[in-house]
Parts: C-alpha cells; structure tokens; sequence
C-alpha cells in the first residue's frame, strides 16, 4: 500500500496538541491509541496500513493530529523498551564476567582490582543510560476517564 504524505512529523503534531489543548492533550493522544486500535483491528493490516487507510477514508484531518501524535508516541516506546531490552542484556553480561572474575584464579590481584573497577564503572554508565531511557517514557496520567461502554443508558 503506498504511504500518504503527511503534512507534518510526529513530534509536530504532538506539539500541536499540546498546544491547541494544552490541559487534555494526553487525553486526545489515549484517544488517537484507540483509533490506532481500531484501525489495526477493521483493516486487519499493519499498524502503518491501517492509519493510511483511515486517514485516506476520512476527511476530519484535525482527528489526523491526534493519530499521527498517537504513532509517534506509539514509535517512540517501543525504541525505548527495544533500547532497555539492549541495556539489561549488556548489564546481564557485565554480572556474567564479573561472577566468573571472582572466581577465577588465572588474575593477579591488580588485574583483578583492575577489571572490577572496569566492570563497575560499565555498570554505573548502564544504569544511568538505564535511567535516562525510562525518564524518557512517555506516561499519561488521565483523570476521570469514562469507558464508553460503561456509561449508563437511558
């Protein structure tokens, strides 16, 4: 399927909403991830698919910012937890060498002060890297959120 062409990026459109609702836009991006839901659930294709189609089958294009918004937040986590999964395997490696450091023999004890100073060192930049990575994830905190479905009828 060939890709429409967008008129801004996803961290413009984030900026937009943040903008133009500046005290409910987290709530128009949980809105967005429900399109985006949908969509993928309807067309039954890919994520990129599907908002295509949506977004050729509809002409509300400010509802666009809220799902273009919506993906690239959509994107942006799942780098991030692609990027801890890489840290907490370099950190899993790092206790790996230094459990079998301390039980090796074939050092001598300035090599092995050496290495372990090296292995902390590793370490301490993983977990602030690890850190930085979770400061980084987008969270929402919405209040007052009221399923659709639950509302009473009339």
């Amino acid at each position: 399927m060939d890709n429409i062409k967008l008129q801004l990026s996803g961290s413009e459109a984030l900026e937009q909403l943040k903008s133009y609702f500046p005290k409910t836009w987290e709530e128009k991006v949980l809105e967005g991830e429900e399109i985006l839901k949908r969509a993928c659930r309807i067309y039954k294709l890919s994520t990129l698919d599907s908002i295509n189609k949506y977004i050729r089958c509809t002409s509300f294009s400010d509802g666009h910012h809220v799902i273009i918004a919506a993906l690239f937040l959509r994107v942006k986590k799942e780098r991030i937890l692609n990027d801890l999964e890489k840290v907490d395997y370099e950190v899993e490696q790092i206790i790996s060498q230094t459990i079998a450091l301390e039980t090796s023999q074939n050092f001598s004890t300035k090599e092995s002060n050496d290495l372990r100073f090296f292995y902390q060192t590793k370490q301490n930049e993983l977990q602030k890297r690890r850190n930085e990575l979770i400061n980084d994830f987008p969270v929402f905190a919405v209040k007052n959120v009221q399923n659709k479905f639950d509302s009473p009828r009339g």
